[in-house]
């Protein structure tokens, strides 16, 4: 893995919502912000009344927008009594260290109320809340409340019982998720992945088992699985519990009839299971997922009962504490807000990162910009067009975004939400889980009186509604959710720069004695003939059918994003291939060398000839070179160095190690004996199986790249792969992506424990034989009796 951007800030009861605003609209004055609860931000009170109350609400009954605090001048919270200035006060540390507050985010409802009495007939009340948590859209039914109060209320004991409500909500066992437990519980379709997390003084008890380390920010998030109970007796005999394989595999014997398929984006598609309960009805769900297998009724009650769970049968006898196992859903933590005697249930999601902001729908920005109509017109800029006229309209907005170019999302006559989800969208598309800085320039709804606010912005991304933005000449590319055109602006800047490496297209026109005007472009990196004309075999359009078959699939919401999140991945890696090409050395990344003498490989490996077209073009490294100069690529910087202090795993790629299993051609035994030997002896604690484990997601196939050794020809090699099993069953989270294998792979894993224990009894016997010869039998019977240390490690039932 490149890097790890921080974490959420832990969440903390009385902390969720900071301010209150409400906004109206008056015939006379316009849009004004009349109440702030419980102090003034010391924010611009008009552009928060313009933004809470977008253009035309006045056709619609409700509409909702989001705005970001924080940001610029405008709109940073500056009050004398705000919470966050005096901490920032206490500390002159900190307020240097930093070099701007933490962004905070806003969500508005705007509602109308049609009154015959009024000037136009209508009342218009907006109220928003801001939270520094990004998961908005959970507060979305008590806002909705709350406004409903405040038109039959409109005071402020109203917005002081919402703010009290709303931050006494319960979020004191909400567990807390490294990057790699993030990536792999999206990456997870089970109810009860990480399980062990929601118990109570469950992670308490864990931490004190393990000492911290204060150079690691994640150690308060992360528990020690290898501190559980691994079912063995005093005598190092496997006994199996409630809810351990055994279980599972007795209750799945019946109803697997089937091995697991591949699909066109390498994900497996789960057994048939007419026995498990039907799960929640809600987008992602309707869809197919591929993920874990999921296990039958019974034996997910067995699981739970072994985590000492109530199972579902026990649910209506005690109402289960905020977070706990009652939730049935580790993807979530369960909670509530009570407002005006109501009590609204919450769910919280885990797995969020920094810039998924909202309830957004990447798929339905890739399916705008992916359609019939969809396209793009304007001048060719090598920043955008890096495959030349065959780019994909979505690759040329991933590649606006990560070069800082001005966007704009149109929707004309759209209701402000529309557009919201737009650029909330983008912001995820950009950074993928791994670069930041994208939602800091976003404008999710932006009013024509934010014109000038976002000219102070570089790169901004904007949400707007009134045609009129597209006769501004500040923006860089316009795109319409109407239509899915993408249109470049005709006056857009051109680089002055170029990549540092000679382009092979330069050298080739050298060659083949091309005119000089072409040569030079290719010099000052501006586009040839040659890269206008792109290629259709690109990487960049290969990874785009890619996804769109996956989504014409019906795969799911949280399979696209780490998709897509695969795709930065590769494009940073990339960029460190530059920059060692370029420079020497690379500050983003391992350096790109093939296995050799004994020595594993990293990075992206050396790039052959055809490669290095489809993925390392002249136009391509034009992209990375624009990175380069962005504020996204120095928080990269920053964070890919923190990781490397903190992560677990030292000394190889296992990036790269988990690839060449997996597409790797022509692997020679000696390199597939030294990356299991290497992933082998690098997954022994628990922070070492979550990286290993959160570069195998269930969507590219799981533990395939590391069970296909099971049939390897060397017996050495299927060896390491056991062992490698052994060892990530310690953990409740290996276990659970051990049995997702399919059936085929659990019995070579079972025949292969038996046949080395078979073999450790022999040796046993023989030595007892032996020792009974030279006259030694307490010897003898001493070691009779004991049990092969790797036994209790290899107890998987398939049957």
């Amino acid at each position: 893995m490149a890097m790890r951007p921080p974490d959420l800030a832990a969440t903390r009861s009385g902390d969720h919502v900071s301010y209150i605003l409400v906004a109206e609209f008056d015939i006379d004055t316009g849009s004004q912000l009349t109440h702030q609860f419980p102090y003034p931000t010391g924010a611009d009170k008009q552009l928060l009344a313009e933004v809470m109350l977008p253009e035309g609400v006045h056709n619609r009954a409700e509409d909702w927008t989001v705005f970001f605090l924080n940001q610029n001048a405008s709109n940073t919270i500056s009050s004398v009594f705000s919470r966050h200035s005096i901490d920032s006060a206490a500390s002159d540390v900190t307020a240097m260290a930093d070099e701007r507050p933490e962004l905070m985010y806003g969500l508005s409802l705007v509602r109308t109320k049609h009154d015959a009495a009024a000037k136009r007939k209508a009342h218009f009340k907006a109220m928003a809340l801001v939270t520094p948590h990004p998961y908005i859209q959970v507060y979305k039914p008590v806002l909705t409340l709350a406004l409903d109060q405040f038109y039959v209320d409109p005071s402020m004991d109203t917005l002081s019982r919402l703010f009290d409500a709303v931050n006494a909500m319960d979020t004191s066992l909400i567990p807390h998720f490294s990057h790699m437990e993030k990536l792999i519980l999206r990456g997870s379709d089970r109810n009860d992945c990480f399980a062990e997390k929601f118990i109570p003084g469950m992670q308490q008890q864990q931490q004190q088992a393990r000492p911290p380390n204060p150079a690691d920010p994640d150690a308060r998030s992360q528990t020690d699985g290898g501190t559980a109970d691994d079912g063995s007796d005093e005598s190092g005999t496997r006994v199996e519990g409630p809810g351990t394989l055994a279980d599972y595999n007795r209750s799945r014997a019946a109803s697997v009839t089937s091995v697991s398929e591949t699909s066109s984006v390498g994900g497996r598609k789960s057994f048939d299971n007419p026995g498990a309960s039907n799960p929640p009805k809600d987008w992602t769900t309707r869809h197919k997922r591929p993920s874990f297998d999921r296990v039958s009724s019974a034996s997910s009650t067995g699981s739970r009962a072994g985590l000492g769970v109530k199972s579902s049968s026990d649910s209506h006898e005690a109402k289960p504490r905020a977070g706990t196992m009652g939730t049935r859903d580790t993807h979530y933590f369960n909670t509530s807000i009570v407002f005006k005697s109501v009590t609204l249930p919450i769910r919280i999601p885990l797995s969020t990162f920094r810039d998924e902001i909202g309830d957004f729908s990447l798929v339905k920005l890739i399916q705008t910009f992916s359609g019939p109509t969809a396209g793009f017109s304007g001048p060719i800029h090598p920043h955008l067009h890096t495959n030349g006229s065959l780019t994909h309209p979505l690759i040329m907005l991933f590649n606006a975004l990560i070069t800082e170019k001005n966007v704009v999302f149109l929707g004309a006559n759209h209701a402000a939400k529309d557009v919201v989800d737009y650029v909330l969208a983008a912001c995820a598309l950009g950074s993928g889980c791994y670069l930041r800085g994208m939602a800091e320039r976003a404008y999710p709804y932006a009013p024509v009186a934010f014109k000038d606010v976002m000219e102070t912005t570089t790169g901004w991304i904007a949400g707007v509604t009134n045609p009129i933005f597209e006769t501004f000449s500040t923006w860089d590319i316009l795109c319409n959710i109407e239509t899915g055109q993408i249109t470049i602006n005709k006056n857009i800047k051109q680089p002055n720069y170029s990549p540092v490496l000679v382009s092979s297209a330069f050298g080739r026109q050298q060659r083949d004695g091309d005119d000089d005007k072409e040569s030079l472009n290719a010099v000052n990196g501006a586009p040839s003939r040659a890269d206008n004309a792109g290629r259709p075999d690109a990487a960049d359009n290969a990874f785009m059918e890619d996804i769109t078959s996956a989504i014409q699939a019906h795969y799911g919401e949280m399979v696209i994003r780490m998709r897509m999140g695969d795709f930065v991945l590769r494009f940073a890696r990339l960029a460190s291939l530059y920059e060692q090409e370029a420079f020497g050395e690379t500050h983003i990344g391992v350096r790109s060398v093939n296995y050799a003498h004994g020595e594993l490989g990293g990075g992206v490996g050396v790039l052959d000839d055809i490669s290095r077209a489809r993925e390392f073009s002249p136009l391509c490294q034009q992209r990375i070179e624009a990175w380069r100069r962005s504020r996204s690529y120095q928080y990269f910087v920053g964070d890919h160095r923190n990781f490397q202090l903190n992560r677990a795993i030292r000394g190889f790629d296992p990036v790269y190690q988990i690839q060449r299993l997996r597409t790797g051609k022509h692997v020679a035994d000696a390199e597939v004996d030294v990356i299991m030997r290497t992933v082998r002896d690098s997954t022994q604690t628990y922070e070492q199986v979550t990286e290993i484990l959160a570069l195998l997601p269930p969507y590219s196939g799981g533990l395939l790249p590391i069970t296909f050794c099971l049939f390897h020809p060397q017996e050495y090699i299927r060896e390491s792969a056991v062992e490698f099993l052994d060892a990530i069953q310690r953990h409740p989270i290996g276990k659970l992506f051990i049995q997702s294998l399919n059936l085929y792979h659990r019995l070579a894993y079972k025949r292969l424990v038996q046949t080395r224990n078979a073999q450790v009894d022999i040796a046993k016997r023989n030595t007892v034989l032996a020792a009974t010869a030279f006259g030694i039998p307490s010897a003898g019977m001493s070691l009779l009796g004991s049990t092969p240390s790797n036994q209790s490690q290899s107890s998987l039932v398939t049957s």
